[in-house]
């Protein structure tokens, strides 16, 4: 199966639906997050060359950085909800 991203054809991620509907969103980021570092570690692994199929150009460089920044805002997205400050003041 594809997914036709600006102009390029890549397998799609898995589905994160049938995650664990208990587990909190900190839970489901660090699941996507591991998924996605293990696709980029396969791709990695059995690197392709850049070519086209169908009229539509499959690069595989181009799909592990669009791979990274998934894993990059997921990085985000836990620290952020993991980071908080609360003030106060003694009396």
């Amino acid at each position: 199966m594809c997914s036709l991203h600006a102009f390029h054809c890549f397998p799609l991620p898995p589905d994160p639906r049938p995650l664990n509907s208990q587990m909190t969103d900190t839970q489901q980021l660090e699941t996507i997050r591991t998924t996605t570092l293990a696709q980029i570690e396969d791709i990695r692994a059995d690197p392709k060359p850049t070519y086209w199929l169908d009229g539509q150009r499959v690069h595989w460089q181009e799909y592990v950085e669009s791979l990274q920044a998934t894993v990059d805002w997921c990085d985000r997205k836990i620290f952020e909800a993991e980071t908080f400050e609360i003030r106060s003041r003694g009396i």
